[in-house]
């Protein structure tokens, strides 16, 4: 059954982030499940992460989409640009 849900990032219930095989976090991040659960087919996680931290994705099982509100990011030590 299709269905749509809609939902607001800043309801997202804090939480200790438990997501799939391979990915980990580091170092001062406060993490969000917005959109979650084994039902769910697709899920939403926001993570707002302080200088240093670190989101690793190593053999994940899953596809991965990130999205960056502010700041910058490096990937396999390099930096990418907006």
């Amino acid at each position: 059954m299709r269905q749509v849900n809609i939902v607001r990032v800043e309801d997202g219930q804090a939480t200790t982030y438990s997501g799939p095989k391979g990915v980990s976090i580091a170092n001062g991040i406060e993490t969000r499940q917005v959109v979650g659960g084994s039902e769910r087919p697709l899920w939403l996680w926001m993570h707002v992460l302080q200088p240093g931290a670190e989101i690793s994705l190593r053999a994940s099982e899953v596809g991965h989409v990130f999205y960056v509100w502010k700041g910058s990011v490096l990937a396999n030590s390099k930096l990418l640009e907006p």
